[in-house]
């Protein structure tokens, strides 16, 4: 798996479920969002496998702080902030 080629395929990102602000409809607004949330739950799984930490009890405490490290530059440098870290928790 080349999680740098999924995000330039643009696999982590909401293609089926056009964006629609909260306040001009809810419903769709949230459908959005949970889909957006399955894509970042998805992309969450694939680095944890490339890293080699899927089982790894800490992993998702790595990949919170990945999260809150890198997510303002994009997937990316989440990727890039949990590649740093994992070392930690081998």
């Amino acid at each position: 798996m080349d999680i740098y080629q999924n995000i330039r395929d643009g696999k982590y990102v909401v293609k089926d479920v056009p964006y629609v602000p909260y306040g001009e409809d809810k419903e769709k607004h949230m459908a959005w969002r949970k889909e957006e949330g399955r894509l970042i739950d998805l992309f969450y799984a694939d680095v944890k496998e490339e890293l080699g930490i899927t089982d790894n009890p800490k992993a998702d405490k790595l990949m919170s702080k990945a999260w809150d490290k890198g997510h303002s530059g994009g997937l990316w440098d989440v990727y890039i902030e949990a590649q740093d870290m994992v070392d930690l928790i081998k």
